[in-house]
Formats: structure tokens, sequence, C-alpha cells
């Protein structure tokens, strides 16, 4: 048994969706097109998928159920994180998925769990290469930066 069986079906709904609102948010930081946006989606399902390797069964087992409805529309679950209000919810709700996990998890879940959130950004931010005078490069742009360090923020709070 893990410890999803702990969850809600509402927390746990949150713990499946959030991978999936934190990737869409971390894409459109920073507008680049169509392509860009689609091929740095494509980047945070690949990371979510990576999550099933992780070595923590909590993160294993929620990334499988992220895969099944990541090709979802966030908006149809009520975020549309490609809006700045969207963009808000999201941290509102790393910070609740972190509040759940500190009260219902095992602490290495939690942690696993945050470094999960903070690499599914890392890997759509900077997984679309820009050429630089021929040579290739990741560059990173300061709203793409200031979204991953107000989610960082929330995943390094201390317990209350």
């Amino acid at each position: 048994m893990t410890a999803t069986s702990e969850f809600t079906a509402e927390e746990r709904n949150l713990l499946v969706r959030l991978p999936r609102w934190v990737a869409g948010a971390a894409a459109v930081a920073h507008p680049e097109g169509a392509a860009k946006t689609r091929q740095k989606l494509n980047n945070g399902f690949l990371a979510v998928g990576n999550g099933q390797s992780t070595g923590n069964p909590l993160v294993a087992e929620i990334a499988a159920a992220t895969l099944k409805i990541y090709d979802e529309d966030p908006k149809a679950s009520g975020i549309d994180p490609s809006t700045p209000e969207g963009s808000e919810l999201v941290v509102q709700y790393a910070l609740t998925a972190l509040t759940i996990l500190r009260t219902k998890a095992q602490p290495e879940e939690a942690s696993a769990y945050r470094r999960w959130m903070l690499t599914i950004i890392d890997n759509v931010i900077a997984g679309v290469r820009h050429a630089v005078l021929g040579y290739g490069g990741v560059e990173v742009h300061d709203d793409e930066r200031s979204f991953r360090e107000r989610v960082s923020t929330i995943m390094r709070r201390p317990a209350a």
C-alpha cells in the first residue's frame, strides 16, 4: 500500500494535476510562439514521465497518473496556466500540495515530489535550444526564471 491511499480524492487529484499545470505555466512564462510552446510542453511530458524512474513509489505512482491526463486541456480542470491569474493559481496550488504532502506523506516522499516539480520546470524552460551565432545554447528568459523561483520558494518553505 502506498501513501496515496491516505489522500482524499481531492488531494490526490491536486497532486496528479499539479505537474501538468506547472509544465503549462512554465511553457508560457515567456511566450515564444506555438511551435516552441508545444516543444516545451513535450519536454514537460517527458519530465513527468521521468518521475516514474525516480525510485520513489509515490512520485512514480503520481507520474503514471499524470501521464494519463497530460494531454487534457488544463482549462477543463478550471486552471488556465497561460494567464497571469492561472500562473498565480498554480503557485498557490503548489503551496497547497506541499502542505498536503507534509501532513500525509513520508518526508522522503514530500522531498522527492518537490524535487520532481522543479525538475519539470527546469526541463520545460531549459529544454528548448536557441542558436546563438551558430552555436547551441540554452537561454532562460527572466520571466521563466521568475516563475521557477516562485515555485522553488514555495517548495523550500519551512514547515509551519
